[in-house]
């Protein structure tokens, strides 16, 4: 099944998954725990997905001051807005979502998972050789003219200006 069809189809059984609880949640109650049940998490959310954001941020530049590969603060990052965005979205199942993601532990287990999962589609690709790698500077797009090789000159071997 491609990729569409399935967001598709995640997309359509979440909505109406959504209506279904809302509705429910209106009727077993009334409408204004219902609209609590909206604005409360979202309120929450967008307070611990800012304090979150800017953690996430301060890691980022952190990690780049270090010479740290930012990698996992980058992904903590993403998954900081992707709890943003579903908290936004209203709804029972997706207030839950983002803010489980919110939460340092569950966000690191979740960063671990698509860790894992990146490598291992890179690796399928490269093994199957539907991933190629380009070497800009033999393309033409550098500004090697195309050279084989390339001497290295050490700075240290050059001789300073008096």
């Amino acid at each position: 099944m491609k990729i569409l069809a399935k967001l598709f189809l995640v997309f359509t059984i979440v909505t109406v998954l959504e209506l279904f609880l809302l509705l429910e949640l209106a009727h077993l109650t009334n409408w204004w725990v219902t609209a609590a049940m909206i604005i409360g998490p979202g309120l929450l959310g967008a307070w611990l997905a800012r304090r979150e954001g800017t953690r996430a941020i301060g890691e980022i530049s952190r990690a780049l001051s270090l010479q740290r590969e930012p990698a996992g603060a980058i992904m903590d990052g993403v998954l900081v807005l992707v709890a943003g965005a579903l908290l936004i979205t209203p709804g029972v199942l997706t207030d839950l979502a983002g803010v489980a993601l919110l939460v340092p532990p569950i966000r690191r287990v979740v960063n671990n998972y698509t860790r894992t999962r990146i490598r291992k589609a890179i690796d399928d690709r490269l093994t199957d050789g539907r991933f190629s790698v380009i070497n800009i500077g033999s393309a033409g797009f550098g500004g090697f003219d195309g050279a084989d090789s390339y001497e290295v000159i050490d700075a240290e071997d050059i001789p300073k200006p008096r």
